[in-house]
Parts: structure tokens; C-alpha cells; sequence
């Protein structure tokens, strides 16, 4: 149970030095260099969509009447940014399937903030995997559940030996 502690003490730290979002950045930093020097920090449970929260709430927050005008007045710009973004990535999604990169695969590569979703793909096809050994009677449970870990070991996924592929659970 370090990881709260470390990343406490990276924003203190920061907070210290006067580093601005002390303590996301002192907290970002420090558990990256806990992990660089080898030790293991397990995520805490509901931790990422929890941080999520909170951040758009303090962003939420500071959207004063003169904060709001000013994003109203810039809303054309970032409209046309966010289509040209889709539409770029739509385009590259077409290229990579080309060279033969299933839809799947090439959607979740490059379509904006699904980067962090496919980090998380093998994981949740593993669960996925052994959560439906457990539900099928007639196969030993130990041969299904090595199965799932193995494949999960040996390829980074269930779905390849990539690790990009969408994994194949029917």
C-alpha cells in the first residue's frame, strides 16, 4: 500500500518547490520514478476514473463568467480543430487498415483518448476470459484459467502476439 504515500510525498515535494498542479505533477512524477527504479506500485482500485473526477471538477470550478466568454468566443476555432482531429484520424485509420491492420486495431490506435483504452484491452479480455471459465461447468477450471494467463504472458493479449489486436472472445 505505498502507492498513496508516494505520490503524497511527490506532491508535498512539488507543493515545496513551487511547481504549478503540484500535486498532480509532484504526484506524477514521483510514482513514475518509484516505478523507473524498479519497485511496483499497484493501482489503487477506482483510482483513475476517481482522479478523473476531481480534476474536472476543480477545472469545472474555475469557469468563472470571464473564463466562459472567453471559450464561447473561441468555440468556431475549437470546433473546426476537433473535426479536423476526427477527420485526420479517420484518415489514418483507412491508411493503417490498408496494410492490413484490423478495423478494431486501427480504430482504437488512432482515434483521440482511445490510446489509454487499449493500454487497458488485454487486461479486461484476461478478466474477461477467466470470468467466463467460471461459468462454463464440464471444464477443468485450472486448464481454462492457465490457458487465459498464459496467452495473456505470452502475447500481451489474448487477442495476438502483438498485443494490438481486439481480442477474440466468442
Amino acid at each position: 500500500m505505498a502507492h498513496p504515500f508516494v505520490g503524497l510525498i511527490g506532491g508535498w515535494l512539488a507543493s515545496l518547490v513551487h511547481w504549478p498542479l503540484p500535486w498532480i505533477t509532484g504526484a506524477l512524477v514521483a510514482v513514475t520514478l518509484y516505478r523507473c527504479l524498479g519497485w511496483y506500485i499497484t493501482a489503487i482500485p477506482h483510482g483513475r476514473p476517481a482522479g478523473q473526477w476531481l480534476i474536472a471538477t476543480a477545472i469545472g470550478l474555475h469557469f468563472t463568467p470571464a473564463v466562459l466568454t472567453e471559450v464561447v468566443g473561441h468555440l468556431p476555432l475549437m470546433t473546426q480543430a476537433a473535426i479536423a482531429t476526427l477527420l485526420m484520424a479517420l484518415l489514418r485509420v483507412t491508411e493503417v487498415q490498408r496494410l492490413g491492420t484490423e478495423l478494431k486495431t486501427a480504430f482504437f490506435a488512432f482515434m483521440p483518448a482511445n490510446f489509454a483504452e487499449m493500454i487497458n484491452l488485454p487486461r479486461v479480455a484476461a478478466g474477461h476470459a477467466l470470468r467466463r471459465t467460471g461459468y462454463r461447468p464440464g471444464r477443468p477450471r485450472a486448464a481454462t484459467t492457465g490457458l487465459a494467463l498464459a496467452g495473456t504472458a505470452a502475447g500481451g493479449g489474448l487477442g495476438g502476439s502483438s498485443g494490438l489486436e481486439a481480442p477474440r472472445l466468442a
